[in-house]
């Protein structure tokens, strides 16, 4: 395809150390693991920072983490930066981005909107029952299944869409409704990894699953 639907999944936390695909630990991700197999993995791939809002800048428009300040948090900065989601806005794609807690924290909306996201989906945009499910927001599995439906839609769509998503639920306190490991950390990987396998799962049974590139990739490591 010249110009595929993208999914661009962000994964809080996710460090290499979890994926058996990159020398860490074994079952902890199967479902990235399958796609490391079957798809494109990129075993020399660090993160840039320590934090989601210098990572979410430094995947989106290339720009470096900074020690002590975030560009994230200065609006004349932000609407300067270059950004995979204006590129592609030129290219005649829409663009939008999902997060499941409050896009305003870090100026994160902010910074969304001046660099060229059209759509911005956050907490408020989910049903009252399942607003709150995780100590930031909602929980992944609520989150996976919009991203779903919102990435189905515009494959049936004749204009090419790119979909962001960061997830959420694998961040400190690390409560997940999920149980596989003792280890509360691994858990909450596992919980998302598990989500990302019903959400790939979906998407292939799609008439439209070979016009899909989809990206995951860490916002740093843990």
């Amino acid at each position: 395809a010249k110009k595929p639907d993208i999914l661009l999944i962000i994964m809080e936390s996710f460090s290499g150390k979890f994926l058996s695909s990159l020398g860490g630990m074994k079952d902890v991700t199967p479902n990235l693991d399958s796609l490391a197999a079957t798809g494109v993995s990129f075993t020399n791939c660090y993160a840039n920072s320590f934090r989601t809002d210098r990572g979410l800048v430094s995947i989106l428009s290339g720009y470096p983490g900074m020690p002590n300040a975030t560009i994230m948090k200065m609006p004349n900065k932000c609407a300067s930066l270059p950004s995979i989601a204006s590129s592609l806005s030129r290219n005649g794609y829409n663009t939008q981005f999902v997060y499941g807690g409050d896009i305003n924290f870090t100026n994160m909306s902010g910074y969304f909107l001046s660099t060229g996201f059209k759509t911005l989906v956050s907490e408020n945009d989910f049903p009252y029952h399942e607003r709150h499910t995780n100590a930031w927001g909602v929980n992944d599995e609520f989150t996976f299944k919009k991203v779903g439906e919102m990435v189905e839609k515009s494959l049936a769509d004749t204009v090419p869409t790119l979909t962001s998503f960061l997830t959420l639920s694998s961040h400190d306190p690390f409560e997940v409704p999920y149980r596989k490991f003792d280890d509360k950390v691994q858990n909450c990987v596992s919980y998302t990894d598990h989500q990302l396998g019903l959400l790939m799962a979906k998407l292939r049974k799609s008439p439209h699953w070979n016009n899909l590139l989809v990206v995951c990739i860490a916002d740093h490591g843990y």
